[in-house]
């Protein structure tokens, strides 16, 4: 979560963006991670540095959308062409 955050603004909107599109794509997902940061709020008043970096989902949810959408210039729509491609 740190390595999105210490990006820059404009990569972390951009991470955001590609984070709540993958979110929308897999309910799943999301009900996973909204269960783990429930159960982590339970049981603390308010998330700190610690407790961010305990909700495992959370961070292997960012380190995946980083890996599978770079936060660079290549459109989503160009990906998915060449991969098909091959």
């Amino acid at each position: 979560m740190l390595n999105m955050l210490a990006a820059g603004h404009e990569t972390t909107a951009s991470a955001l963006q590609w984070e709540t599109h993958a979110l929308a794509e897999h309910p799943e997902a999301q009900t996973r991670l909204r269960d783990e940061i429930q159960a982590m709020l339970k049981d603390t008043p308010g998330p700190g540095y610690t407790e961010l970096e305990s909700l495992s989902f959370l961070n292997n949810f960012c380190r995946e959308v980083l890996r599978v959408w770079c936060l660079g210039n290549t459109p989503l729509l160009r990906r998915h062409l060449s991969i098909s491609a091959h």
